[in-house]
């Protein structure tokens, strides 16, 4: 479960750029 972690914390980061 190592893609989850980076993977919301990317998605939080870029959750308002998309």
């Amino acid at each position: 479960m190592t893609e989850f972690i980076p993977l919301s914390a990317v998605r939080r980061n870029y959750g308002d750029v998309s």
